[in-house]
């Protein structure tokens, strides 16, 4: 009687492990992401990465390149907002943009 305790104790522990494992997992698709472009007191643009309404990456200068520089222009920071989300929706965490990203972004006019 004693091991067939322990086989449902191993065999529940296994269930709710799995169940655990599908609410970590969910499709970051369903996420609802959106983006907000932002006008700085210095006439630059950032944005900020929502999350079904909520700020979840506030980003006023150029990601990449240090310092406190926003987007000259408004596409840019739009961009730049776009791309952070397609990493975000494709599971990439965190969603780091590289100059060479940016550097690509800041050349379309």
């Amino acid at each position: 009687m004693h091991s067939k305790a322990i086989v449902w104790l191993f065999f529940w522990s296994f269930v709710t492990a799995c169940k655990q494992e599908q609410v970590l997992s969910l499709d970051p698709t369903e996420k609802e992401y959106t983006y907000q472009v932002i006008r700085m007191k210095d006439r630059t643009f950032g944005y900020d990465i929502l999350q079904r309404g909520k700020t979840i990456v506030h980003q006023p200068y150029i990601p990449a390149y240090g310092g406190n520089q926003g987007f000259v222009k408004k596409r840019h920071a739009k961009a730049t907002a776009q791309l952070v989300m397609d990493k975000m929706r494709k599971g990439i965490f965190p969603p780091s943009v590289f100059r060479y990203e940016v550097d690509s972004i800041l050349s379309i006019r």
